[in-house]
């Protein structure tokens, strides 16, 4: 419902890419405004993308509210 596009496969996370193609200000705008770590993909190669280690249910559900929030805010 965000517009990420996650990248399918079988891990621990979700690589995703950003809608607006800047994953380094997605991940400083999350941490910043909500406080959610997640990880930007510049240094890997993918400056479009971030990376989210799945959690728990209720830190997932706190993820995807820190995101929505993110997102109407930009």
């Amino acid at each position: 419902d965000a517009g990420l596009e996650p990248v399918p496969s079988q891990a621990n996370f979700v690589f995703a890419e950003v809608p607006d193609g800047d994953g380094q200000r997605l991940a400083r705008a999350l941490l910043e405004q909500e406080g959610v770590i997640v990880r930007a993909l510049a240094e890997f190669g993918a400056p479009g993308a971030i990376r989210v280690t799945v959690g728990t249910d209720e830190e997932n559900r706190s993820f995807t509210s820190a995101l929505g929030s993110v997102l109407r805010s930009s």
